[in-house]
């Protein structure tokens, strides 16, 4: 079962709102989102701000890429530059350099880590009160005891990681397995590269042997087999719902047949499992999108559903259940009041305890029972633990995983596990005319230019002859590449920090550097002109028609705010005084298009008359710069589970068509003629399985 993205989206990260601390001399008031340095305040946008927490809770110890990136971005698909530009946004604030750093420090191919003191306001020493030496020396001998207690109470590594061997290598990526021990098989789903549906599989631990049990065009996921190896349960999805169905998969020669047994939120990740005796399954059922999620029994017979748990406190989150193999106990996880906790509930006596509490950074992805019942495998920001049952946690030597995502375990110690890796590609796709169907789901595009690393931020030139775009191959830095007449070449070799955009005449492009600032690099001479620094609460910036003209959105009394500047004389009108983010303009620069940041809607200025016209009320409010407009109409995505895709709407017969049905997109471009389009799509290029033999230490 897809449990770590159960992990990643369905539980909200929500900032600390902790006391103020110190970094060094700077005061970080977390609350507010502000840095007071030297006197002057300084406003961080939340994730940074979180970020520096998560920093800060850890000082001295390197928080890895992948672990931000699960925190901060909840399963969110966004590219590796959204965080070096969180990044960028702290040292900034921070007036700390990379090259020579005072707070936080680069571990190449690690991490970061905030090397600076942090001194929290209530702390002994910052109270303000004179602390005699005996003092001091009673309250260390006092914290000294208690980690030594500590220490003593935990087991060093009393197990590790042994025998890892690859299980399976196919194109594409391989999710959800699970054991099935009677013969000796994992079943999990494959996903071939470049669609979105996926079948189910099983392979042999002790031969080559695979096969599929499933061949259509469906989604399958969480899956879960009941303790006798007899039915497979799992999660299916088409265009537009979900339900949660089995199969008796006992006999090799039976068909795969599945039974439906209830409707499930599409938008949730249901994790499931089977009750000891086979007769019920568990869930966490979740109620709107991923919001308040309880405990649930289906039972296979009568299809009859039944709360599990009464009585829970208010705004906690029940989820991530697993029966106990052959027992009647239900381990599960519950979030409330920014604690995750390791609970355990008797089926029989009813009875509801708590194992273990977890700090709200420190998300558990997954839970699994062990050793004759008498114990879990757990996974958290620590890596694989085992929990006894008596509350006792211990590590496990190598059981800190690299992109780990999926695991499951056996009650042989052994444990399956599936490590995925991620890059976006840039695919072109023809887009369909006025009486033309929308292109399904499963249409496949034409790579632009395909390599082993990441390419995103596609753009066509304004004769659509040259592509441009960004990606990390030959260096681990993001740089400009082009694609003309076939070819692809490096056309800067200085790094970029996030989307390039070609200027009308196609001589210079768009582009924020690597240190944050907002620039224009001239394709001819190699020579880039600072705009700004992007950091001063800057939104977006775009290039006009016009040559020497540019658009911006800017923060100004915590609204985001248009202007226009005259680059020869660096003359700055403000357009807007309700709200404007991000904007485009049509009709040779007559008519400006914007949105506001975060509230739906789309607005025109005529900069002739200077007049504000509400163009489209349900324009998402999520859109922000995914749009894009021309002199007949626009073109917009929506994310809505009844009408998901690409869309262009008609600004003379206010009409709406969809275009590309269901894709799920990072970023788009429309060519000049409107004949094909540029889609950046995250994809997962290995999906591997793994097993490995969980033994004790000597």
């Amino acid at each position: 079962m897809n449990k770590n993205r159960i992990g990643r989206q369905r539980l909200k990260m929500k900032i600390k709102q902790s006391q103020e601390f110190k970094i060094g001399n700077i005061l970080i008031k977390p609350k507010h989102n502000q840095i007071i340095k030297e006197g002057k305040t300084i406003l961080l946008e939340p994730l940074a701000m979180a970020m520096l927490l998560l920093l800060a809770e850890q000082q001295g110890n390197v928080i890895g890429s992948d672990e931000l990136f699960k925190k901060l971005w909840q399963g969110k698909v966004v590219s590796d530059n959204a965080l070096h530009r969180i990044v960028r946004q702290l040292r900034k604030a921070l007036d700390d350099k990379a090259a020579d750093p005072q707070y936080i420090r680069t571990v190449k191919k690690s991490g970061y880590v905030l090397i600076s003191e942090v001194k929290r306001s209530q702390s002994l020493i910052s109270t303000g009160y004179p602390i005699s030496k005996l003092t001091l020396f009673t309250a260390s001998l006092f914290v000294l005891v208690i980690a030594g207690y500590y220490w003593a109470s935990q087991d060093s590594a009393p197990h590790q990681l042994q025998d890892i061997q690859q299980l399976t290598n196919l194109p594409g990526f391989e999710r959800d397995p699970i054991y099935w021990p009677q013969k000796k098989s994992v079943i999990f789903t494959h996903q071939p590269n470049g669609v979105l549906f996926n079948n189910i599989a099983v392979r042999s631990i002790e031969s080559a042997e695979f096969r599929y049990l499933t061949d259509d065009y469906l989604h399958y996921s969480n899956l879960t087999l009941s303790h006798d190896g007899r039915y497979l349960a799992y999660v299916l999805r088409d265009d537009h719902k979900c339900s949660i169905q089995f199969s008796d998969i006992s006999n090799d020669q039976v068909t795969f047949k599945p039974e439906s047994l209830v409707e499930c939120p599409f938008e949730s990740f249901n994790a499931l499992t089977w009750s000891f005796d086979s007769s019920k399954i568990y869930y966490n059922k979740n109620g709107y999108k991923y919001s308040k999620s309880q405990l649930v029994a289906i039972n296979i017979n009568d299809k009859s559903t039944q709360i599990i748990l009464n009585n829970v406190p208010p705004d906690s989150n029940d989820y991530m259940p697993i029966a106990e193999p052959g027992g009647k106990r239900l381990a599960y996880v519950r979030y409330w009041l920014d604690k995750f906790q390791i609970r355990l509930f008797d089926t029989e006596s009813k009875t509801d305890v708590m194992l273990k509490e977890f700090n709200n950074h420190e998300p558990l992805t997954d839970i699994s029972w062990l050793y004759g019942q008498q114990a879990l495998l757990i996974y958290s920001k620590e890596g694989l633990q085992i929990l006894t049952l008596e509350g006792k946690l211990s590590s496990i030597q190598q059981g800190k995983i690299i992109n780990l995502n999926q695991w499951n375990s056996n009650d042989q110690i052994k444990l399956v596990y599936t490590i995925e890796d991620y890059t976006s590609k840039v695919t072109e796709y023809k887009l369909p005319g006025t009486s033309d169907p929308a292109l399904g789901e499963y249409h496949l595009g034409l790579t632009i230019s395909d390599s082993s690393k990441s390419e995103y931020s596609g753009h066509y030139s304004s004769n659509g002859k040259a592509i441009i775009f960004v990606s990390d191959r030959e260096t681990s830095d993001y740089r400009i590449w082009i694609k003309k007449n076939g070819k692809v070449e490096l056309l800067d070799e200085r790094a970029v920090g996030g989307s390039v955009r070609w200027s009308p005449d196609d001589k210079t492009i768009l582009y924020s550097t690597e240190n944050g600032q907002m620039a224009i690099f001239d394709i001819e001479s190699e020579k880039t002109q600072v705009l700004f620094d992007i950091e001063q609460n800057i939104g977006k910036v775009i290039l006009s028609q016009r040559k020497d003209i540019i658009y911006f959105s800017q923060v100004i009394e915590d609204e985001h705010q248009i202007f226009r500047k005259d680059l020869n004389n660096s003359t700055v009108t403000q357009l807007t005084n309700e709200g404007g983010y991000y904007m485009q303009e049509v009709n040779n620069g007559s008519l400006l298009y914007y949105n506001k940041y975060n509230r739906p809607g789309l607005w025109s200025l005529d900069q002739t008359t200077g007049s504000h016209q509400l163009v489209m009320t349900d324009f998402h409010a999520m859109n922000y710069s995914h749009w894009q407009a021309f002199d007949n109409g626009l073109y917009y995505i929506r994310n809505t589970n009844a009408a998901r895709g690409l869309f262009f709407y008609d600004f003379e017969s206010k009409q709406h068509k969809k275009l590309i049905d269901n894709k799920e997109f990072f970023h788009f471009d429309v060519s000049p003629d409107q004949s094909k389009i540029l889609i950046t799509e995250k994809k997962r290029l290995i999906g591997d399985l793994y097993t490995a033999n969980l033994v004790s230490n000597p």
